[in-house]
């Protein structure tokens, strides 16, 4: 192969497009077009530095001999030349391998590649920490079910166990009523929740304004004996248990919960016996009654609300995640 330094004529084209190296046959087709090295290189989106390396033959400046095949093929286009030519002389160049295979990534692409993982890594980790956030918040404000509460749904209504609380009353009406009414009393005992319905201060304005009418009933009974004791037990009936209905009333101060969604509530007496247990709906009204102290356990507070003797009770202050569990003396609020 007659290489162009060696040939005495320097015009003779075939020399220059048979004999020569790639880099130097595009340079002579660049040069004799009067194309300058930048407007090459803006044409095929290279660098000048690559045009540059690519006339001289520096291809080990270059990236893989795949990517120099394709810079050739580009170049020769541009110039309107066969680029079959000049891939076979790179091909036949000194140092250039046999079988071109990219053993290396584009210069740049490693940059690429790592700055992808990155971004990978940082979502991965934005997307965890969005997911641990939601765990916590649910876990803060996930509503603290209570073991008893979870076994008890099983328990009397509520309103039975009010019943029941009222009943515990009647052995006090029982003590200061005389011994004959003792006996009828136990008859009317289921009639006893009904005697809160009458206005405790219209009573006690009659007791005060006529104090003389309260020994004409007791009068009766000893004049009539057992021949009538249905009239004997109407007139204790409306008189008797107001006295009893007035401490009851005052014991718990007119403790009431209202609840304007789902709920649950749970309240205990002083001895630990459960007045009032299960799960509450909007539109729900309990009254607490019983013996003070009361242990109340309050769910889904925003949902609940209590009024001790019509002012506002605060549940909020005494709630964690959403639940209150407090104990309340009407007799001594903190």
């Amino acid at each position: 192969m007659t290489n162009l330094t060696q040939s005495t004529d320097p015009n003779d084209q075939n020399v220059v497009e048979f004999g020569d190296s790639p880099g130097r046959r595009l340079r002579v087709q660049r040069q004799s077009r009067g194309l300058a090295i930048e407007r090459i290189a803006s044409q095929l989106h290279l660098k000048p530095e690559i045009i540059e390396a690519l006339e001289q033959d520096r291809f080990d400046l270059l990236p893989d001999p795949v990517f120099i095949t394709g810079y050739l093929r580009n170049y020769a286009r541009a110039l309107g030349l066969d680029p079959m030519p000049l891939v076979a002389a790179y091909q036949a160049h000194p140092g250039t391998p046999k079988n071109i295979e990219p053993t290396r990534p584009i210069p740049g692409s490693d940059r690429d590649s790592g700055g992808t993982r990155i971004l990978v890594r940082l979502v991965s980790l934005a997307l965890a920490a969005a997911v641990v956030a939601m765990i916590a918040l649910w876990w803060h404000d996930r509503p603290e079910f209570s073991p008893e509460l979870g076994l008890d749904t099983s328990d009397p209504d509520p309103l039975a166990i009010e019943a029941e609380g009222v009943d515990t009353v009647v052995p006090e009406i029982a003590e200061q009523t005389p011994g004959e009414t003792i006996e009828s009393t136990p008859t009317d005992g289921f009639a006893t929740p009904q005697t809160p319905e009458p206005p405790a201060p219209s009573v006690a304005e009659r007791s005060e304004a006529d104090p003389a009418s309260i020994p004409e009933p007791t009068a009766d009974p000893v004049t009539e004996g057992t021949s009538a004791p249905i009239q004997t037990v109407a007139t204790p009936d409306v008189d008797t248990p107001t006295p009893a209905s007035e401490p009851a009333a005052t014991a718990s101060k007119g403790i009431v919960l209202e609840f304007t969604g789902p709920s649950w509530l749970e309240v205990r007496d002083a001895s630990g016996q459960r007045l009032i247990v299960g799960e509450m709906k909007a539109g729900d009204r309990r009254e607490v009654t019983g013996q003070a102290p009361f242990r109340f356990t309050v769910g889904r507070v925003n949902n609940s609300s209590m009024t001790v003797d019509g002012k506002p009770f605060d549940l909020e202050g005494r709630s964690r995640g959403n639940v209150a569990r407090f104990s309340f003396d009407p007799a001594s609020p903190e």
